[in-house]
């Protein structure tokens, strides 16, 4: 062993890591002999109940039902979820609880979109990237401003087409903001405040009304207050 571990000191910046992981191998060794030392030097060094406890481990992966072995990871996951959500209810006030929840569930996404290669302003692989499709004379035909509004659980999802509206009329002619997150929360507010009386919340619901109805509606509210000041300017 020792002489292994000096054969690695004198390798050092000569070896590449192995497919498993566990071991090295030199990339310019002389011998066949000396990649050997390196690769036993290298080798993961378990005691006997941690041998047993691997061993145990992969056997059961290799004999488990898939069913059964998704079922299990799930359940997993739920009780780290239960013991997280515990942690807070210990720690976290009840109004900031949510505004947490809801900016690491962000940042978590984040993370994983630049680990996964995926573009954070269409959510698509990098390859299949749609940022640069839309032609730009399509955002000046389009005289409204947007907002997404997103639960923090949307944000980074594939199947939720609400990005594509950025894309397609960029900022700030439309903007996506997520729910419980203080900074877009802030700035959604702003937003609705600025036109309050102009806002219409796109929606699928009974009480709906048509786009014509819509406007109809809002015209005829625009010539209630024009001849409202036109009759007061009249008095004066």
């Amino acid at each position: 062993e020792e002489e292994a571990r000096s054969t690695v000191e004198l390798l050092k910046g000569k070896c590449f890591r192995h497919e498993n992981e566990q071991s090295w191998i030199t990339a310019d060794a002389s011998s066949a002999e000396e990649s050997l030392i390196v690769e036993i030097a290298h080798k993961e060094v378990l005691s006997d109940e941690e041998k047993r406890l691997k061993y145990e481990t992969k056997a059961m992966k290799e004999i488990e039902d898939p069913k059964e072995r998704q079922a299990r990871c799930q359940q997993q996951r739920r009780n780290r979820l239960i013991a997280y959500h515990e942690q807070l209810e210990a720690s976290v006030q009840r109004e900031n609880r949510e505004l947490l929840v809801s900016s690491q569930r962000l940042e978590s996404m984040r993370n994983r979109m630049r680990e996964n290669n995926r573009c954070m302003e269409c959510w698509m692989l990098h390859k299949q990237c749609i940022c640069t499709t839309t032609p730009p004379e399509l955002s000046a035909l389009f005289h409204h401003k947007t907002i997404v509004y997103l639960h923090s659980k949307e944000y980074g999802r594939l199947s939720n087409t609400g990005s594509i509206i950025p894309i397609a009329f960029p900022p700030p002619q439309s903007q996506i903001y997520v729910a419980d997150v203080e900074e877009d929360e802030k700035k959604f507010h702003e937003a609705l405040s600025a036109n309050a009386d102009r806002t219409f919340v796109l929606f699928p619901s009974e009480k709906s009304v048509t786009v014509q109805e819509m406007m109809e509606t809002l015209n005829s509210t625009e010539k209630v207050q024009i001849d409202s000041a036109s009759h007061e300017t009249t008095r004066r």
